[in-house]
């Protein structure tokens, strides 16, 4: 009965060994991850993506706003323009107003689906560079699995980020940062 539990008790303390032992000559899952919100925030094609995308709604919202304020102009001509004399004047200030109204419901739509459309191009146009670079680097690194770290990451050791060398990439930069710890 000694030797059996003697035998048990030696191998429980030597089976976490041989486990170890065992994992250790099998080659793990290479996992690296990249910060697409850091690499949104730093990259220099970002920025300037984001100062032609403000650029643009900064020029639409101009045309909005000079329209916005013709049509205040015509409706307050169809305001002025009682009395009973001036009925078919004020008719053709009534359609001018409408016309103007629909004018502004249709520019302000059109400056909506310019805005995505041209947000759109941006953003498949950095996506597009970020994969290349992130295909290179794992390719070099012999990586099976980048994961964003903004959304799928709980912990992972800095020594498998790979934003800093994309952003470095990206922005041309000669020499890599260090990775942030």
């Amino acid at each position: 009965m000694k030797s059996l539990v003697s035998a048990l008790l030696l191998l429980a303390l030597l089976s976490p060994a041989l486990a170890t032992s065992g994992t250790s000559s099998r080659p793990g899952l290479p996992i690296a991850y990249v910060s697409l919100q850091r690499i949104a925030a730093e990259s220099s094609d970002a920025k300037v993506a984001a100062g032609k995308l403000e650029m643009m709604r900064q020029e639409k919202t101009r045309e909005v706003a000079a329209k916005q304020k013709s049509l205040e102009t015509a409706h307050l001509s169809v305001v002025r323009a009682g009395g009973m004399f001036q009925g078919s004047r004020r008719v053709q200030l009534q359609a001018e107003e409408n016309r103007q109204r629909a004018e502004l419901q249709h520019l302000t739509e059109q400056a909506q689906a310019d805005l995505q459309n041209l947000q759109r191009q941006l953003q498949t146009s950095l996506r597009d560079k970020i994969n290349a670079v992130v295909d290179k680097l794992a390719k070099q690194r012999g990586v099976q699995l980048v994961l964003n770290e903004d959304t799928a990451v709980v912990w992972a050791s800095p020594r498998v980020d790979l934003t800093t060398e994309i952003l470095s990439t990206l922005d041309g930069a000669a020499n890599p940062k260090p990775t942030r710890p």
